[in-house]
């Protein structure tokens, strides 16, 4: 399976596919020099709580600007070492809402 656009990764995504060949495409895909390819990769990734994110997902969220989906993914990957990253965020940006419901779902997770 080879997905190199954004479109077959979101649809992937918004249908909520799920297979050991999914997973293994959207590792690959983290190496994409598209940004909103990666951005997808971490999206699926996260939502299917493959841990093989958690350092590109990581990274990510110590960018100056990380886009909302982002911090979304951090949450619902549920690993609780993104905790001290996203507290740092809460100081760092001034929308605070999508954050703290990250933050809160890891705590329940």
């Amino acid at each position: 399976m080879e997905m190199s656009e954004t479109g077959p990764a979101f649809a992937i995504n918004i249908n909520k596919y799920d297979n050991s060949d999914i997973r293994d495409c959207f590792v690959e895909m983290l190496q994409d020099k598209n940004e909103e390819v990666r951005i997808e990769a971490i999206i699926g990734l996260s939502y299917r709580k493959d841990k093989r994110v958690l350092s590109v997902l990581c990274d990510e969220l110590k960018k100056n600007t990380v886009y909302d989906d982002i911090i979304e993914a951090a949450g619902e990957l549920g690993d609780k070492t993104l905790l001290p990253v996203l507290d740092t965020m809460l100081y760092k940006f001034d929308d605070n809402e999508i954050i703290t419901s990250a933050i809160d779902k890891l705590k329940r997770s």
